[in-house]
């Protein structure tokens, strides 16, 4: 058949290439800097919904009240956690590539 082929099947370069070549490498003392605000954000995540909750006299040890908090921070953690990367100059992807190239050095 004739006609276009979909992205990723031709001579273009995937976003995987194009991502790996404009990546930059973090060291391991940026990789500690960033995984301490990128968890912070989310930690300040969850404490605002969480008075939020407490706020509207919700209990919290309530199966359907735990459920939407947990539902509410899995829908605004992705977002809190890129945002603080993104003060700091770094991509969730060269984030998690330093994660990953780390993850076994035990400093």
């Amino acid at each position: 058949t004739a006609g276009k082929r979909p992205k990723g099947c031709g001579g273009e370069s995937t976003s995987l290439t194009t991502k790996s070549s404009t990546m930059k490498e973090l060291s391991k003392e940026k990789l500690m800097d960033c995984a301490d605000k990128y968890f912070d954000a989310l930690t300040s995540s969850m404490v605002g919904i969480v008075k939020n909750y407490q706020d509207q006299g919700k209990n919290l040890r309530e199966v359907a009240v735990a459920q939407a908090v947990q539902m509410e921070f899995a829908s605004v953690a992705n977002t809190a956690g890129e945002a603080a990367l993104e003060k700091e100059g770094v991509t969730q992807d060269e984030f998690k590539a330093a994660i990953e190239k780390n993850h076994s050095d035990p400093e």
